[in-house]
């Protein structure tokens, strides 16, 4: 889990919430504000046919997942996000 935060993996984080952590895909896409076929497509270990998986590359969108899913900045390579200084 500790890489695939550190590489912004998050189609590997949503996937190994739902399966360590019993997370289902449409509670994640509740936290992140994603539709839950997306959440699932980018979980999912096949590639889009080009070879890759679909990852979220967008800064603003890096810190919706990282808020939505409380993930503590300094595991993001970030700085510590605004409610973990409440």
């Amino acid at each position: 889990m500790r890489s695939a935060i550190a590489n912004h993996d998050f189609g590997e984080v949503f996937r190994l919430a739902k399966l360590h952590g019993n997370i289902s895909f449409a509670k994640i896409a509740e936290a992140v504000s994603y539709k839950r076929e997306h959440i699932g497509k980018m979980a999912r270990l096949e590639t889009d046919g080009k070879g890759v998986r679909p990852r979220i590359t967008q800064f603003h969108k890096i810190l919706e997942v990282v808020d939505g899913l409380r993930i503590p900045g300094h595991l993001a390579g970030l700085a510590p996000r605004p409610w973990e200084l409440e």
